[in-house]
């Protein structure tokens, strides 16, 4: 199909140069066909100018592609993954317990009563005679003058001239009685009881206890690991590369012929 394209447009203008005028018609001054061919020569009797003849489409044949479709049979090589058992021997360590003798140390407690000697302290009361300070108060009334502040209601003029009544602080002195104590600081003699400690040292027993050795034998329970081999299979993949054939599909273009119609090539000469 791309082929028929330009084959088309060659044969188009082709056409159309057939159709345009001829050199001494196309600029300057127009000459009849007799001066093109003879020149300079006399005159000829004049004579009809060609008209351009019809368009003859004719046909022709042309060479077109098509795609087609096939299926092929290819080998190409596949990657497979082949399994296979295959032995092996690895390694437990496995615990294993047995009963061992062995000597162990024990304390044994040993309760006796040992004398000792030791001192106590014993209060005792005795009396004694002290000094001590109190305090009296005496007591007295007081007369004192004292400010007291109170508010007093005053007449008075506003701002636009009429009466009004306002409170105003007024301060005065004023004669009050208060009790006033004043203390006084006096000593006396008094027997009080007083308590002394004194050391007194005494004997007795306490209970002492001793820790003795002693040495025997224990079975025990001893747990060791005991190294074993063991076989076992496991499954392992082998990497294989085998060709396998496969239908693919492939696409070629096929020619094939088709008969068109174009315009025909038609050339328009002069009368002589």
């Amino acid at each position: 199909m791309t082929r028929i394209v330009p084959v088309a447009v060659f044969l188009t203008s082709l056409a159309l140069v057939c159709i345009l005028p001829t050199e001494s018609q196309a600029f300057g001054r127009r000459h009849s066909p007799c001066e093109s061919a003879c020149g300079a020569c006399a005159p000829c009797a004049p004579c009809e100018v060609a008209k351009p003849a019809p368009v003859k489409m004719v046909e022709r044949t042309v060479t077109k592609y098509k795609p087609e479709w096939k299926e092929q049979e290819v080998t190409v090589n596949v990657c497979k993954m082949v399994p296979r058992e295959e032995k092996y021997t690895y390694a437990v360590y496995v615990p294993v317990t047995k009963q061992e003798t062995r000597k162990v140390t024990t304390y044994n407690r040993v309760t006796k009563e040992v004398d000792c000697t030791y001192t106590v302290l014993v209060p005792k009361t005795y009396q004694e005679k002290r000094t001590v300070t109190y305090c009296e108060y005496e007591t007295k009334m007081v007369k004192e003058t004292v400010p007291v502040c109170k508010m007093v209601r005053v007449e008075a003029v506003d701002e636009c001239g009429r009466c009004c009544y306002t409170c105003k602080a007024v301060t005065e002195n004023v004669e009050v009685t208060r009790c006033v104590r004043t203390p006084i600081t006096k000593t006396k003699e008094v027997m009080c009881n007083l308590i002394k400690c004194e050391t007194e040292t005494r004997t007795g027993k306490r209970c002492v206890v001793d820790c003795v050795p002693v040495m025997r034998d224990v079975v025990c329970n001893v747990c060791t690991l005991e190294k074993q081999e063991k076989t076992c299979m496991r499954t392992v993949c082998d990497y294989k590369t085998e060709a396998v054939k496969r239908m693919v599909k492939t696409c070629t273009m096929v020619p094939y012929t088709e008969t068109i119609m174009v315009p025909e090539c038609q050339i328009t000469s002069c009368c002589y």
